[in-house]
């Protein structure tokens, strides 16, 4: 494992020039247009998508049905982008009957990035007509579990056939999955996590939630293949996967680096330096 601390100001500003203000107002404009809309359901995070010029479609594998947004680019890797949890639960003791995000973050990452990308929805997000997602266990105590992995493999697949070779990001929750996929995926060769939550019992037991019994955690899992380069950001304000809960996964990782970036929380605010980041995987 590698440490790294990134300032939180980064070179994000200092070497901003005129196609990065444009790409910024871009992302104003969409980030806008989330408030106006208000909650993220799923005709919201359509028309968000279809604003872009992102496709909407729905892929399926014999477990689940999958809300998949996809970007046309240029290049031989596909960037695939997977959201955090959303809002497995309505209340501390009530189960939300639309997981899907308010806030979805790893979208309007999506919107930054000019190669081939798609965001691959998860299980029962979306409101997708779909038998198996009356049962709320799918994106509560088993989110993680080996149905919801091999289901999105399945319908990664689809769209994997076409590349050369895929990096996986993911956020919070999203990391988890991200990790998962890289463990069983012989064509990633990135894996790149934020505020990811990669030690499920060490995250119920810092918060005292209950825990996730049928789901995988990837702290008990081996290493991801030593040919995957693995980047695990953390922020240092993040309250919710607070540093220490990702450290000693990264340590046991052949290929990582862990970095922290100062001032960051838990979703602000990673468009700040995403640019960067993609620029330093093709360097």
């Amino acid at each position: 494992m590698k440490w790294g601390i990134a300032n939180r100001c980064w070179p994000a500003v200092a070497r901003m020039t005129q196609a990065n203000w444009k790409t910024r107002l871009h992302y104003l404009a969409f980030f806008s247009s989330v408030i106006i809309l208000g909650a993220c359901s799923a005709m919201t995070a359509q028309r968000l998508a279809e604003n872009f010029g992102v496709i909407a479609e729905q892929v399926a594998s014999e477990q689940f049905k999958h809300q998949v947004f996809r970007k046309q680019g240029e290049g031989k890797l596909l960037h695939v982008y997977i959201e955090g949890d959303g809002r497995p639960w309505k209340t501390p003791i009530s189960v939300s009957t639309n997981p899907t995000p308010k806030n979805p973050i790893m979208l309007k990452l999506m919107v930054l990035d000019e190669a081939p990308s798609i965001y691959l929805g998860r299980p029962c997000y979306f409101k997708l007509d779909d038998v198996k997602c009356t049962n709320s266990q799918w994106w509560t105590t088993k989110r993680y579990a080996p149905e919801i992995i091999d289901s999105l493999n399945v319908a990664l697949n689809n769209y994997a056939k076409h590349y050369q070779g895929i990096r996986l990001f993911g956020h919070s929750g999203g990391g988890t999955i991200a990790f998962l996929l890289a463990r069983i995926r012989s064509d990633v060769l990135d894996l790149v996590t934020l505020a990811g939550n990669l030690d499920i019992d060490a995250w119920v037991k810092e918060h005292n939630y209950s825990p996730l019994p049928g789901s995988i955690n990837p702290a008990n899992e081996s290493s991801v293949a030593a040919n995957v380069s693995q980047f695990h950001y953390v922020g240092t304000e993040d309250q919710i996967i607070p540093p220490h809960l990702v450290e000693a996964v990264v340590a046991k990782q052949l290929n990582a680096k862990l970095i922290a970036v100062d001032g960051y929380d838990h979703a602000c605010c990673w468009d700040e330096v995403w640019k960067d980041i993609l620029i330093g995987l093709d360097n």
